[in-house]
Parts: C-alpha cells; sequence; structure tokens
C-alpha cells in the first residue's frame, strides 16, 4: 500500500519577506503638505466668505460692493490669523478667539489628510510635512493680504508672512502627529515631561474653568443691560445673528479676560483703563451685549472676589497631579521642582493665551484691548508654581513617612 502512494515532499516555511518601509521622498511630502494647506486655507476662506456675503446681502443704502465684500473676506480671514490691519483711523489687531479656530482645525484636518496620503512613519518625515506645510501656508497668507491691500485697509505683510508660519506649523503638525499617533509610530514620553504636562494641562484647564464661570455669572447678573445693549443697536433678524455670531466668537476673548481678573492683573477695555479685583475703571464701552458682564466703575464686586481662590486651586490641582505620578524612589525636593515648573508651563500657555485675546481696536480709546500677557504669564507662573510645589512637596512626604512606618512595623507584624 505505502507504494501505491505518492511521495511526500517536505515543505519548509518561507522567511518573511517583509521589509522596512522605504523613507518618503522629500519631494512627494512637499507637494501633499501644500496641497494640505491650500485645502485649509480655501476651507476657512470660504466659510468666512459664506458669513460676510451673508451679511452685505441682507444690508441696505451701505453702498458696499460685490469687491468690497469679498476684501472684507480676506480682513477677517488675515484677523483669524492676528495679523495687523492698518486703517484710517488707527490698528486693528483684535482677533475673536472663536475665529482663531476656523483656521486651525481646517488645516490640522488638512495635515492630519496629508500626512496620512503621504505615508508619514517617522518623526523626521513629520517634520519635513510640517515645514513644508508652514512654508506653503505663509506664502497662501502672504498673497492673500497682498490682493486685498486697498487705500483704506492695508494689511500688514510681515505680520501675514508670521502668522501664516506658525499658523501652518501649528496646524500642519498638529495633524501629522494625529496620523503617528494612529500608527502608534510616536515614541512614549518619558516620566517627567508627561508629569510636567499632566500637572500644567490642570492647571490651565483650571484657570480658565473659572474664568468661565466668572464670566457667565456676571453675564446673567447683567442680562436686562445686555439685552439693553442688543435692543439699542437695532440690528434687525439678519444683523441679530450676525451680532450673535460676533458674540460667540469673543466669548473665548472674554473667558481669557476673567481668567486674568481672578489671577489679579486683569484687563484692560480701552486706554487707560483697569478691571482687576483693586478696582474698576471703564468709562465708555462700545455697545456690544458681551461688554455687559464688566462692572460698574469703583471698587470690584464683593462676589467676584471669590474667584481669586482659583490661582490656589489650580496650584493643587497641579500639585497632586505631580505628587501622585511621583515615582516611589522619588524625593519631595524632587517632586516639587517637577510641581514648580508646570507651575511655569502654565504660565507660558496664559501668556500666550492673553497675547491672543487681547489686541488694538483702533485708535485713542481702544488702542489697548485685554490682559497683558506678561504680567498674566508671570503671576500664573509664580502663584500657581509655589503653590503646586508645596502641595507636591506635602504628598510626596507623607507616602515617604508610610512607607517608613509600613517598613518599620513589618517585623512586629512577622514576630506576632
Amino acid at each position: 500500500m505505502a507504494t501505491l502512494l505518492p511521495p511526500t515532499r517536505t515543505t519548509f516555511p518561507r522567511p518573511s519577506a517583509a521589509r522596512p518601509p522605504r523613507p518618503r521622498s522629500t519631494r512627494a511630502m512637499a507637494g501633499a503638505a501644500a496641497a494640505g494647506a491650500a485645502r485649509g486655507a480655501g476651507f476657512s476662506l470660504l466659510t468666512c466668505a459664506v458669513v460676510v456675503l451673508v451679511g452685505w446681502a441682507g444690508a441696505h443704502g451701505t453702498g458696499a460692493g460685490a469687491v468690497d465684500a469679498v476684501r472684507t473676506t480676506a480682513y477677517a480671514w488675515l484677523l483669524a490669523h492676528h495679523i495687523d490691519l492698518t486703517l484710517s483711523a488707527g490698528s486693528l489687531r483684535l482677533a475673536p478667539l472663536g475665529l482663531i479656530v476656523l483656521p486651525f482645525a481646517t488645516l490640522a484636518a488638512a495635515g492630519y489628510r496629508a500626512a496620512r496620503s503621504a505615508g508619514v512613519r517617522t518623526g523626521r518625515e513629520a517634520g519635513v510635512l510640517t515645514a513644508s506645510g508652514a512654508v506653503a501656508y505663509a506664502v497662501l497668507t502672504l498673497v492673500v493680504a497682498l490682493a486685498s491691500r486697498s487705500e483704506h485697509v492695508q494689511p500688514s505683510v510681515p505680520g501675514a508672512m508670521i502668522g501664516g508660519l506658525l499658523m501652518g506649523a501649528a496646524g500642519t503638525g498638529l495633524g501629522a502627529l494625529r496620523a503617528l499617533r494612529r500608527r502608534s509610530a510616536l515614541p512614549v514620553m518619558p516620566l517627567r515631561p508627561g508629569t510636567v504636562l499632566a500637572a500644567s494641562v490642570g492647571a490651565v484647564l483650571t484657570l480658565l474653568g473659572t474664568g468661565a464661570l466668572l464670566l457667565a455669572g456676571s453675564l446673567v447678573a447683567h442680562l436686562d443691560r445686555g439685552a439693553d445693549l442688543a435692543a439699542s443697536l437695532e440690528p434687525g433678524p439678519l444683523g441679530g445673528f450676525l451680532l450673535l455670531l460676533l458674540g460667540v466668537g469673543l466669548v473665548p476673548n472674554a473667558v481669557v479676560c476673567a481668567t486674568a481678573y481672578a489671577v489679579g492683573p486683569g484687563f484692560a477695555v480701552g486706554a487707560g483703563t483697569s478691571v482687576a479685583p483693586a478696582g474698576v475703571t471703564t468709562g465708555e464701552v462700545p455697545a456690544l451685549p458681551l461688554l455687559a458682564a464688566l462692572p460698574v466703575d469703583g471698587s470690584a464686586p464683593a462676589l467676584s472676589l471669590l474667584a481669586i481662590a482659583a490661582p490656589l486651586a489650580a496650584g493643587v490641582v497641579a500639585g497632586v497631579v505631580a505628587g501622585r505620578r511621583a515615582p516611589a524612589d522619588d524625593s519631595p525636593d524632587r517632586a516639587a521642582g517637577t510641581a514648580a515648573l508646570a507651575g511655569l508651563v502654565s504660565g507660558v500657555v496664559l501668556a500666550v493665551l492673553g497675547a491672543l485675546a487681547g489686541g488694538s481696536a483702533g485708535a485713542d480709546r481702544l488702542a489697548a484691548v485685554g490682559p497683558s500677557p506678561l504680567r498674566l504669564g508671570l503671576a500664573v507662573a509664580a502663584e500657581v508654581g509655589l503653590v503646586a510645589a508645596a502641595t507636591a512637596w506635602l504628598l510626596v512626604r507623607r507616602a515617604a513617612d508610610a512607607r517608613t512606618d509600613e517598613r518599620a512595623a513589618s517585623p512586629v507584624a512577622g514576630t506576632a
């Protein structure tokens, strides 16, 4: 029977043909980044154009033509990048933070798609994609700024280059990092930088949350004043909708200003004005419903002074995060240093937000609007850093003492 069966052949597994991925060419990644930057810029410009054209179509008797509407779209888009607009009545550099989110989000989505289509797998390739996208986006921003210049409004050319580079690098870089994370190609963050990042995020969210609560409470308390300001403008249905959009876009600015009030330095609503726990001096303000939340001149409202505890709460949050994430063999002084560094990072983040939330809305009266970035950053770094360092030191010291007591009691427990 054995002779009737076909002979068997011994087979051996073939070696795997998998090869390490070949690096993508720089030209291909640059082309994908440029296409992504163009998509992001086009989508955000189109969104601004829809809002502006709706307002232009509903406005009667203004004498504005289609060319003026298109230029207004470009000006709104440039303001979203915090680019100065030189007017006949002064400089305009106050951008609603809600408007800044639009180009950033569209650019991040375009950067993610570009990274996926280019097959980005390493940090070096992500860096090349980010740099290419930033340069392409800066060129597009410069083109928009030059094309929209007129006799009455002149966008800043250096500001367009810088703003385009920063926005392009931030948006494209975030999209590339997201693509790397989906591929599990990002390295694991070391423990101490991760602790600093987590503690600073907790502190910043605590501060901004307090500012949002303070703003919401003040708006509710002055709801009648806000309704009167809105009615005095007589905007009509379409104008009321556009006014609502403007108010929603300025809400993040108001939250940052309220946070500056809670931290201590306060903010300004014009030259020579101040809204701080030490006192309020505003004078006449524009008839914007959101500005109804401002307190009246004189002493700060007693109830609003409760918000001064925000830096203490933020410091405790940062200290608890740093103390809980500290290694078992970490010393209290080292944990306190990590927490203090988290406070410094929180100060830098709030300083950047303060710079983005403020600016200039014209000459003379509204030449300075918003908080001082330097004062806000220094105040947050000092207040949050000191409380966070003390909290982390106490937590780690108590944990070390508890471990010492356990080791001292373990021989007695074994004998019993």
